[in-house]
């Protein structure tokens, strides 16, 4: 038993910064996935496709933490605007967007207002970036 006890706590750092890595990678694939998704929606139906940061499951917020909506036209509470809803990113990593925008908009050409940038973090961990260009080009890197 004495064993036991010794190699669980010594796994329990390794195995906190494999669950650190996953959340980073999960959240940077989420977003970069929705991001482009949005795009190619905007382009597909002719119309302005928006990923907002989340307050609920119909409302805009101001922390990416909380997950975001994809939604299209001008509200996300409109009925058949509500395309996608992302629950919070968990609470091992950071998300967070470079200038602090709230949302970014695709129009029907598929590009933006300006450029973007988050960055998902973790302690321990090189975190990632997505980049989204203003001819509404998805990237991800690690920094």
């Amino acid at each position: 038993m004495a064993i036991i006890g010794i190699v669980v706590a010594m796994s329990g750092p390794s195995v906190d910064s494999m669950l650190r890595a996953v959340g980073v990678h999960s959240a940077s694939s989420a977003l970069s996935v929705d991001l482009a998704y949005a795009r190619a929606e905007a382009i597909r139906a002719h119309e302005t496709v928006t990923v907002c940061a989340r307050q609920d499951d119909s409302t805009c917020g101001t922390d990416w933490m909380n997950g975001w909506l994809v939604y299209r036209g001008a509200d996300p509470a409109a009925a058949g605007a509500m395309l996608r809803i992302q629950e919070p990113a968990s609470n091992r990593i950071t998300l967070a967007e470079n200038a602090a925008a709230t949302s970014i908009t695709f129009r029907a050409s598929g590009t933006t207002t300006g450029g973007f940038l988050w960055r998902v973090r973790a302690t321990g961990q090189p975190g990632r970036d997505i980049a989204v260009s203003m001819v509404g080009r998805v990237a991800t890197s690690t920094p």
